[in-house]
């Protein structure tokens, strides 16, 4: 008791003082929609179509994964605007549904996408996005992915509950064999995919509402957080609650974020075994729609101070990106936006560092 006393003042402590801000999207004009495609300054002209996932640019621009526009956006942080770069002049053909990102130590950018199956690279030279490579295709509709740069490895989930492992220098390509109590295992409709300091991959079990923690050698379940009630409840992995978690992100101090999709919050797994809250608020505290208000008030959105005690409201948060200095960035489903969540100690400076899961061992 003593130690889980001590672990949710640790999360109340490194959640104080956090801010949510929207940075983009959502609707134009008093009457929607809230999504569309425009490019131009990110807070009051550009809109996205169901943004998902992220990266972080070597110019540290945001991209952005327009999953139903088929594109790949650039949000710049400095200047506040937002630019389409893929479909662009030389290869004009949208995407079929882009939903994850991610860049390699060289600054080589991937795509991943669910409606054909395949991962492409652009090298970090080609800075127009006219040559991709192909790293792998036909894999049977990818939700997420995860790249270990020491073995140049992608680990993909799909929608019929697979982990494909993916080389990506020889682009072989095999399925984990998924075992949970020695007995063989299939996720449901998975959204999210992490690799954690400790080797093992963090994965969100979305339709069983849970995280599973993977041994990517040999695909056993060695643990997992949350009860399968689609309810929310912060606190110990076994004691805590999930509904319909989707992408994960690791942050510089091995913890994760994820994006608890149903529960409108998003949440953090500590380094101390603790999953709490670091914004969102139950649906009856929700703001009511005004559309007279200035700036109109629409419920489920409302940006400001987040953690237990905040005020910041979600709705359907499904994509999440944290950057070096621990800055979460979230995508919105439900109002197409693009948000961001600072002040929340993600970096560093107290706490303890990496994963809550020594290998293989964790609380079950």
């Amino acid at each position: 008791m003593v130690g889980l006393v001590a672990g949710l003042l640790h999360l109340g402590l490194a959640l104080h003082g956090q801010s949510v801000e929207t940075l983009g999207g959502g609707r134009v004009t008093l009457l929607g929609p809230d999504y569309g495609f425009q490019d131009g300054n990110s807070k009051s002209e550009a809109q996205f179509n169901g943004p998902l996932g992220f990266a972080l640019s070597a110019a540290g621009e945001l991209l952005v994964a327009d999953r139903t526009n088929g594109a790949i956006r650039r949000m710049s942080l400095s200047s506040g605007t937002t630019t389409t770069v893929l479909p662009n002049f030389w290869r004009p053909t949208p995407l079929k549904q882009p939903v994850a990102l991610t860049l390699d130590t060289n600054n080589n950018f991937y795509i991943l996408t669910q409606g054909d199956g395949v991962i492409i690279r652009f090298d970090k030279f080609d800075s127009l996005y006219r040559f991709p490579t192909t790293i792998v295709s036909g894999l049977p509709a990818p939700t997420a992915f995860t790249f270990d740069q020491s073995t140049k490895t992608f680990y993909v989930t799909t929608l019929g509950g697979d982990i494909f492992r993916v080389h990506g220098e020889t682009n072989g390509t095999e399925a984990l064999a998924i075992t949970d109590g020695g007995a063989p295992y299939k996720l449901k409709e998975p959204r999210g995919i992490a690799l954690l300091e400790s080797g093992l991959l963090v994965v969100s079990d979305t339709g069983a509402n849970r995280l599973r923690f993977i041994e990517p050698a040999n695909g056993v379940v060695v643990a997992s957080a949350g009860t399968g009630t689609n309810d929310h409840r912060d606190g110990p992995f076994g004691l805590a609650m999930f509904n319909q978690p989707w992408q994960l992100a690791k942050t510089p101090l091995g913890s994760v974020v994820v994006a608890d999709r149903m529960n409108h919050r998003v949440r953090l797994l500590t380094a101390d075994g603790i999953v709490g809250t670091l914004y969102g608020v139950d649906q009856v505290f929700w703001q009511e729609l005004c559309l007279d208000c200035d700036p109109i008030v629409l419920p489920g959105w409302f940006d400001g101070l987040g953690g237990p005690t905040g005020v910041a409201e979600a709705r359907q948060p499904v994509g999440v990106f944290v950057d070096p200095a621990g800055v979460v960035y979230v995508s919105e489903d439900y109002y197409h936006i693009v948000r961001r969540l600072s002040g929340a100690d993600l970096s560093g400076g107290g706490g303890a560092t990496n994963l809550f899961v020594a290998r293989p061992t964790l609380i079950p």
